[in-house]
């Protein structure tokens, strides 16, 4: 019987009017790649969302189950760069290894989590993100998956970037400035709204006009 996770990237991938289908598909290409190659395809089958709010390089992974019930959940924030985007996937693929595998209590960021990350050439921060790579490792790593075209990203790889904003899509039409309009009363209170206002001033009880 087919797993909740992989039903759900299968529709992912397939679902023509998801707006990151792209970036989706190639988050589970990295996780299939990085499962046969790295893990011995003991991982589980993974879900991969977004969140334009996380402000972590390496998202955030669903211990036990996300708001849904779905296991095996990670989040992570739309603008990564492709490089980031593998390094968050590798990140949360020794998480999900750690929920199958591991007793409950040894599941994040412990020094077994960070042993396991540093074999793939990666050291990180007690919050999990990031602090250097390796590079003669990592890209040792980047052959094993079949992803050696990344390797220009590898060594010009900044730790302490902030994510990218996003591309400004160009046939998108920029959104109106809706400016505030200045009211005025007869004891001269200055309001400022972006509708118009019909109100009268509590201190003189005179009405509030428009451009006075």
């Amino acid at each position: 019987m087919e797993s909740v996770g992989m039903q759900i990237r299968r529709h992912a991938r397939s679902n023509k009017d998801y707006k990151s289908r792209d970036k989706v598909d190639s988050a589970y290409n990295f996780f299939e790649s990085i499962n046969e190659h790295l893990f011995n395809n003991e991982l589980p089958d993974v879900v991969v969302g977004f969140d334009t709010a996380l402000k972590l390089k390496m998202g955030t992974y669903f211990h036990e189950a996300d708001d849904i019930g779905v296991k095996y959940h990670c989040n992570m924030n739309p603008n990564l760069t492709e490089f980031d985007m593998f390094l968050c996937i590798l990140h949360n693929s020794v998480h999900a290894q750690a929920e199958v595998y591991k007793k409950k209590g040894n599941w994040y960021h412990n020094k077994e989590f960070v042993k396991t990350l540093q074999q793939w050439g990666i050291d990180t921060a007690d919050d999990g993100e990031i602090t250097s790579l390796d590079p003669d490792v990592m890209e040792e790593v980047l052959k094993r998956i079949g992803r050696i075209d990344l390797l220009p990203e590898l060594m010009n790889y900044n730790c302490h970037a902030p994510i990218p904003e996003p591309e400004v899509d160009p046939t998108e039409k920029p959104k109106k400035k809706h400016m505030s309009k200045k009211y005025m009363c007869s004891c001269k209170t200055i309001i400022r709204c972006n509708v118009e206002l019909f109100a009268t001033c509590d201190i003189c009880s005179g009405k509030f006009n428009l451009g006075e």
